[in-house]
């Protein structure tokens, strides 16, 4: 029955979350589905039952699945905590566990009490016997899926699930589970909802449709204005570009022309040198003329005529020699500054690269603390709490966790047990063998009385060859029975280090802790006179406190 109802739901779900079809065909579909759902489901009904055990079951998986969790993409697995459950639900649980959720594994913890770590569980069950607990949970778990068998009071309620006449029928808070951030699918709404809740989850969702789209719409305009300002800054980019190129064009040019003028220069040096040489000469010719004065003088005149020529033309070119140092110093000017810009503009990229390179170092930096810091701190608990040697709780450690549970054993006005074993004969072991065959064999032991624990024991390492086991909820004949086994499973151990094998056995001392007691120290030294009585009847036993 359930199964053929939730096809149409499952039709629906699936229809919100294709994208290619458009919002109000969506809608009309996913209405007829509804009222398809809701018309057919009381015939299907009549052609297939389920037991009530699995239709409890059932109808959780189901509310599990067309629930959407405020951190649902972080959530790996479904880990359901089940309180207050007898044992023909407890067998229909475990027979839906198998199955996957939304491509999610499930995993169930039975538990006694409502007193356990909140947020520990997604979902938790509250059986019809324990349903008292429903207010307080409800309080004290705000992330967790809450699902009651049975009517609570609505102001703590988000799913229950209802009997009447064998029959069970899904009903929710649809305020309590938007207040909590919880989203119930179409497909819940079709088997705990009206015809009008239908209708208004159906409106809400073609509303939060609408704000996607607006969303998208938004978001498109972003990135619009984005490439524009992208292509604003390409152009400045490339005006730049050029700018650069004809400043070097500029450059080469300036250069070009300084290596004319240079060669220029050096040209006019060269005649004045000549010019010089021919003064030389013509001085050197007056010399030997000045005998000949009255037959040279017009060869004289001639000749200074030509001097006078040619200190003009001398002036002329110290002139021009004049201007194109002025220019040549221009020239140099120009180029130097043009040296500077260049120079501060690859000072001011580089210190810009070093800025980026540094802040990413130092990102870098901090990620790698961190992640060193976590890990120090997880490593130093671990020493805090556990055995070196054995990886159990170590005696501080264990001794705390017992005080916790002698607490909440007191006010739950129960009982337990506590097992002091000793390993026989180990002073002979490490005598014998070496203290490495020694670490072996607590190691070993360790985990023979580790295999045998359940999942709300306790079990440390006192010191040396010494074990303690606290049992909760546990009376001094079962413990009997559970230390009887075993020293049988640690004689039966064969344990193998290098060449040498040997086998040991332990002597075990029981003493019950219960709320008459004033601390829980007081069981230790019941248990632990037991463990030496063990030993005085011959070891390989088990004692149980006795006052006679």
């Amino acid at each position: 029955m359930v199964r053929k109802v939730y096809t149409l739901c499952n039709m629906a779900d699936l229809l919100d979350n294709t994208s290619m079809i458009p919002t109000r065909i969506k809608t009309i579909v996913s209405q007829f589905l509804c009222i398809c759902l809701l018309v057919l489901s009381p015939a299907w009904g009549a052609q297939e039952k389920l037991t009530f055990e699995q239709a409890s079951a059932y109808y959780t998986f189901e509310v599990i699945r067309h629930v959407t969790w405020p951190d649902d993409d972080a959530i790996k697995e479904f880990s359901v905590g089940a309180i207050g459950l007898d044992a023909k639900v407890r067998e229909a649980f475990e027979q839906k566990k198998t199955s996957l959720l939304r491509g999610k594994t499930v995993k169930i913890e039975y538990i006694n009490d409502g007193d356990f770590e909140p947020g520990r569980y997604s979902v938790i069950f509250i059986g019809y016997k324990r349903r008292g607990l429903n207010d307080e949970i409800f309080k004290r778990n705000p992330r967790a899926l809450i699902i009651s068998d049975g009517k609570v009071d609505r102001k703590y309620q988000l799913v229950s699930l209802i009997s009447s006449r064998k029959n069970i029928s899904v009903t929710l808070n649809r305020d309590n589970l938007s207040d909590r951030g919880f989203w119930a699918s179409t497909g819940l709404l079709g088997i705990a909802g009206t015809k009008e809740e239908l209708s208004a989850q159906l409106r809400v969702s073609d509303l939060r449709l609408k704000d996607l789209a607006d969303q998208v719409k938004s978001r498109e305009k972003v990135l619009e204005e984005l490439n524009s300002d992208l292509k604003i800054k390409s152009s400045m980019l490339a005006d730049a570009t050029t700018a650069l190129t004809n400043n070097q064009r500029i450059l080469d040019n300036t250069r070009n022309q300084l290596a004319a003028l240079l060669d220029e220069v050096d040209s006019s040096r060269e005649e004045v040198r000549n010019n010089q040489q021919d003064i030389e000469r013509q001085k050197q010719l007056i010399d030997e003329k000045q005998k000949e004065v009255s037959i040279k003088e017009e060869e004289i005149e001639r000749l200074q005529v030509d001097i006078v020529k040619n200190q003009m033309i001398l002036t002329q070119q110290s002139d021009r020699l004049s201007q194109q140092g002025a220019m040549i110093k221009t020239k140099e000017e120009t180029i130097v500054a043009q040296r500077t810009m260049i120079l501060v503009a690859i000072l001011v990229s580089l210190v810009f690269f070093a800025m980026i390179y540094f802040l990413l170092k130092v990102n870098k930096l901090r990620r790698e603390s961190n992640h060193k810091l976590e890990k120090l701190n997880s490593q130093l608990y671990e020493l805090a709490t556990t055995d070196g040697l054995t990886k159990l709780l170590n005696r501080r450690h264990f001794m705390a966790m017992a005080r916790k549970e002698f607490v909440r054993q007191r006010r739950k006005n129960t009982c337990s047990s506590l097992l002091m074993v000793d390993i026989d004969g180990f002073k002979q072991v490490n005598d014998t063998f070496g203290h490495a065959m020694g670490d072996e064999v607590i190691i070993a032991v360790a985990r023979v009385l580790e295999s045998d624990l359940r999942q709300y024991d306790y079990l440390g390492r006192f010191g040396g060859e010494e074990y303690v086991m606290l049992l909760p909820d546990c009376d001094v004949n079962a413990a009997y029975e559970i230390a009887q086994r075993l020293c049988k499973d640690v004689s039966e151990r064969e344990i193998s280090f290098q060449k040498d094998s040997i086998s040991v056995t332990v002597s075990i001392g029981i003493s019950e802790l219960t709320s008459d007691d004033i601390e829980v120290e007081s069981a230790f030294h019941r248990a632990d006179s037991a463990l030496y009585q063990a030993k005085d009847k011959g070891k390989n036993c088990v004692v149980i406190f006795s006052d006679d």
